[in-house]
């Protein structure tokens, strides 16, 4: 069938085709996410092309990119910090308002500090020895176990960040560690006294002990079981000594004041 073109249109000027009108929209406005990462959806009402970008390396969202309606999927990792963060999504498209999508996402659960303790509450020392303090915090599972060291008297006993205590001089001092989550605090006691290198109970004034070259050098005229204690008396070495000179390596020992007994010509102490 044909049509003839009315006559009334020629009384009309020129006709322009008008550009469509774009529409663009999303919801929901927010998502949240679990500290443990997460999947969420948004959708898009639109009739035009649109894209998607995050102001974040943590958030992943697909599709990128769609044209008119559609549904996307965003990715969060697992928040490994204690503290909710936050970013944001943006919705662009040609010829419309671009539209943002807030998120937050919840930090990691924590467990609080309830007490600390240390293996020693006292402890004697002798000038140039060191203690091992350390500390146990609780419950297990706590969060936050960072622990905090210092002396009331660093002149007489100090213990640096990992809760070793230097003997310095001869006096008193209170060792406190405390926890960084709640301020929690355990205490040990210290007395130090003056370091001495006389020699105990000597029955053979050949009996020698000297330090050289890293080593201690044990001298006596006899042949006899040489036995090195802690000044606590712990048995740190033992060893037969032939006639004359034993070298023992320090490293081989831990501390910096030692008893060495020998089983026939008494006793003597060295420091280091």
């Amino acid at each position: 069938m044909l049509y003839k073109a009315d006559p009334v249109w020629g009384t009309f000027g020129t006709i322009v085709e008008m550009a469509p009108d774009y529409t663009l929209s999303v919801s929901p406005a927010s998502l949240n996410f679990a500290a443990s990462g997460e999947q969420n959806t948004f959708s898009v009402t639109s009739n035009t092309d649109w894209a998607v970008s995050s102001n974040v390396s943590w958030l992943t969202v697909s599709p990128a990119s769609g044209s008119n309606n559609g549904t996307v999927t965003v990715t969060a990792t697992a928040n490994a910090g204690t503290s909710q963060r936050t970013a944001m999504l943006t919705v662009s498209g040609s010829g419309v308002t671009a539209q943002t999508i807030n998120i937050t996402q919840d930090a990691i659960p924590t467990t609080p500090v309830t007490s600390v303790v240390l293996n020693y509450s006292n402890a004697e020392l002798t000038v140039g020895e060191t203690l091992q303090l350390t500390a146990t915090v609780f419950p297990s599972n706590a969060t936050n176990k960072t622990v905090i060291w210092s002396s009331s008297n660093p002149a007489v006993a100090d213990v640096d960040a990992n809760g070793k205590v230097s003997a310095l001089s001869a006096g008193s001092a209170t060792v406190v560690v405390m926890t960084a989550d709640g301020s929690k605090t355990a205490v040990c006691s210290v007395t130090v006294s003056g370091s001495g290198t006389s020699l105990n109970n000597v029955r053979n004034t050949s009996f020698y002990a000297t330090v050289i070259n890293n080593k201690i050098r044990i001298e006596s005229p006899d042949r006899e079981l040489i036995t090195i204690y802690s000044v606590k008396g712990a048995e740190l070495y033992s060893t037969m000594k032939n006639s004359g000179s034993i070298e023992i390596p320090v490293l081989s020992l831990h501390g910096s004041v030692f008893i060495i007994k020998g089983s026939v010509s008494g006793t003597v102490k060295i420091r280091l």
